[in-house]
């Protein structure tokens, strides 16, 4: 069966706005009940992840305007096309999971940021 490939205006969403698992499942909790706030110490609980780790991602996520932070913690504020997009992530991290996270990290930004983390600095040399 061949694979099936996402459509270029979900690809353009993921790239432009996600950089990683994590900010997928956060963004994902926060669109499951779009009308909870949601604390930092929530989110890292159900994720296991550090508060601070938590925290960054739900900024990032705000900058976006993909969440808003609320009184208390974040809620899920996309609307609009972004939340189609939101919506098409939901189903697709559900059913292709590896799929969605290999189109995460094949991101052009994604793939230089990998390989700066390998690339000796001429500093290093000296």
């Amino acid at each position: 069966m061949p694979k099936r490939e996402f459509s270029l205006a979900f690809r353009t969403f993921i790239n432009k706005n996600i950089s990683s698992v994590e900010q997928i499942e956060v963004l994902l909790i926060l669109h499951a009940n779009p009308e909870r706030v949601w604390t930092v110490d929530e989110i890292s609980a159900i994720l296991r992840s550090s508060p601070n780790s938590i925290r960054s991602r739900l900024t990032v996520l705000a900058d976006r305007n993909l969440c808003r932070a609320a009184e208390g913690g974040y809620r899920y504020r996309a609307s609009g096309r972004l939340d189609e997009m939101v919506e098409v992530l939901a189903s697709q991290y559900a059913e292709r999971r590896f799929s969605v996270i290999e189109l995460v990290f094949s991101r052009p930004d994604a793939a230089l940021s990998f390989a700066d983390a390998f690339r000796l600095r001429e500093d290093d040399d000296e």
